[in-house]
């Protein structure tokens, strides 16, 4: 397999991570009558928010942003729109990291649940 493939398969992998984490954040904050929907991930990654400290508030928040980001640029790759063919190594590991971050922050809280 060319470097070329073994790149997308890893952006691949992080777009799914991606969505499964929006998904089952997005279900556990606002528990809705169907669960694990993956649409809207770039707007459902900011429930990732839920439970985090006012203190933790900023840089959590910076991890969300960028984690929308690495979502916007795996779309590019998947749909052939990023201009690049075969992506560094380095920037590839950056968006692993960004998302090892969010997951990371997505296990680190555990939101209030609001009175029944």
């Amino acid at each position: 397999m060319n470097h070329s493939t073994q790149q997308r398969i890893r952006v691949l992998k992080l777009r799914v991570r991606l969505e499964v984490l929006a998904a089952r954040t997005f279900d556990r904050v606002c528990q809705p009558a169907i669960r694990g929907q993956q649409n809207k991930i770039r707007d459902r990654l900011i429930f990732a928010l839920s439970g985090v400290s006012a203190t933790e508030f900023p840089a959590a928040y910076s991890t969300i942003q960028l984690a929308r980001h690495v979502y916007t640029k795996t779309s590019e790759v998947m749909h052939g729109r990023l201009g690049l063919v075969d992506l560094p190594d380095g920037l590839v590991s950056e968006w692993e990291e960004v998302v090892d971050q969010l997951e990371a922050l997505v296990r680190g809280v555990t939101p209030e649940r609001p009175p029944e």
